[in-house]
């Protein structure tokens, strides 16, 4: 029989999860960052089969050592992002190519405001488990698993007028959190 894979809701559990060397929350973690990071090396190297070797090296280094303690998920993602940067600097090295991505290239300012998509996406997860939780459960169901007011209203077995109101709540709280995110926030869930 295979064990259930754990999901891991809450950022503090997933990064004790890392902490105690758990598989679960390494895998958790790739699957939550694999895309990004891979988008992230690839701005570096323009390479997709590189991108790929070196995003998975870096997750199987991880995997293997876990020598490092993290205090936040925040600390264990820019721990990812710059053992990716390293791995591709790396893998350019080898390959006697230079990097794509310069600040010669998109100008130093542009670069200081690009934040990698994953990071957005981390500071958007992270406002969401702020909300209360039933206020988050019908965020999720309605944003993130799609379903309708009427089945979320059955699934809960709350009112249809409920999940409308909580849901506009929670749209309203995200607004205010995620203030600096608004044109990327509209684009997601709005």
């Amino acid at each position: 029989m295979t064990p259930a894979v754990k999901t891991y809701r809450d950022n503090d559990v997933l990064v004790d999860g890392l902490n105690e060397r758990s598989d679960s929350a390494v895998e958790e973690i790739f699957h939550r960052l694999y895309p990004s990071l891979c988008y992230f090396a690839d701005k570096l190297i323009g390479n997709s089969d590189a991108t790929r070797d070196v995003v998975q090296e870096v997750f199987v280094q991880f995997y293997e050592k876990r020598e490092v303690r993290f205090q936040s998920l925040a600390g264990a993602v820019s721990f990812l992002y710059r053992a990716v940067h390293n791995g591709a600097i790396d893998y350019l090295r080898r390959n006697k190519r230079t990097v794509r991505m310069t600040s010669q290239e998109y100008g130093a300012e542009e670069l200081a405001y690009a934040e990698p998509e994953s990071v957005v996406f981390m500071k958007i997860f992270e406002a969401i488990e702020h909300l209360p939780e039933k206020m988050r459960e019908i965020f999720v169901l309605s944003y993130v698993d799609r379903l309708s007011v009427r089945e979320i209203s059955s699934r809960l077995g709350i009112a249809e007028t409920t999940v409308k109101t909580q849901r506009q709540r929670a749209r309203q709280q995200l607004k205010a959190r995620l203030k600096d995110y608004i044109p990327l926030l509209s684009l997601l869930f709005f």
